[in-house]
């Protein structure tokens, strides 16, 4: 049985309105949960971003194989270079160097450092810079020792 209302037509069976109500309900649940699932998503992501390091190789004169001494520097920090420990007889120690003979950039003994690279895991190589010690020699009338030797 159809009844008029309007322009609109009725039927006596509600199945129709039912079916549609509910199919608009769930769309309306699907929404909220969505919006909530969404929202969660706008968390502060904390990325763990850490900083270039690199290795600073000191060498007491040429470049052998194990004989550096080596520092971790990390980029933007500032750092002491280490001081020299190497010897060699009959000669002072008057720095490093990037270059074996010494053309290259100089840091004195323990200078602070930072940024001699930005690229990760590089090796800076530093050479040490040497000039002949001097010998003194004192003359003593009448004899001396020189040595171990009495002249």
């Amino acid at each position: 049985m159809i009844k008029k209302f309007g322009n609109f037509l009725f039927k006596s069976n509600f199945k129709w309105l039912l079916l549609a109500i509910s199919v608009i309900v769930f769309l309306a649940l699907i929404a909220i949960s969505y919006s909530k699932y969404v929202s969660g998503l706008n968390s502060t992501i904390n990325l763990n971003i850490r900083k270039p390091q690199y290795i600073v190789a000191f060498y007491p004169e040429t470049k052998e194989e194990g004989n550096e001494i080596t520092q971790l520097f990390t980029y933007g920090e500032a750092q002491n270079l280490r001081t020299n420990t190497f010897t060699k007889t009959g000669n002072i120690f008057g720095g490093w160097n990037t270059e074996v003979d010494g053309s290259g950039t100089s840091y004195a003994d323990g200078q602070e450092v930072i940024n001699l690279t930005s690229t990760d895991g590089e090796i800076i190589e530093l050479y040490a810079q040497w000039t002949e010690g001097e010998t003194a020699i004192t003359y003593c009338y009448g004899g001396g020792y020189f040595n171990g030797t009495e002249y």
